[in-house]
């Protein structure tokens, strides 16, 4: 995930919502995770994310999931921090390819 680099160190998910499962995921697959930016806390990120296949590793990718996951950056001692990065919410945002849906 990216989020450990945004908050600059270790991260717990505190949370996963809106998660859909379009399609499934077959044996094969290969399976690809996408990461943007939504929220950004004092020491919380939270992330969209999208799961897209490629049929047994060719062909067009078909999205199968999307989510929502929420995470707090940790300190060595387990307790939330501050996160250490400035972070921007839209970052990592993959750009619309032709002919892959959203």
């Amino acid at each position: 995930m990216s989020a450990t680099p945004h908050a600059g160190g270790r991260v717990v998910t505190v949370s996963v919502s809106n998660i859909t499962f379009l399609r499934p995921v077959h044996v094969g697959d290969t399976v690809c995770c996408y990461t943007a930016v939504k929220r950004v806390g004092r020491t919380s990120i939270t992330l969209d994310v999208e799961v897209w296949v490629l049929r047994q590793g060719q062909g067009e990718r078909v999205k199968v999931t999307e989510a929502e996951f929420t995470f707090v950056a940790v300190g060595d001692d387990g307790r939330p921090r501050e996160l250490a990065n400035s972070v921007t919410p839209g970052i990592g945002k993959r750009e619309r390819q032709p002919g892959v849906p959203r």
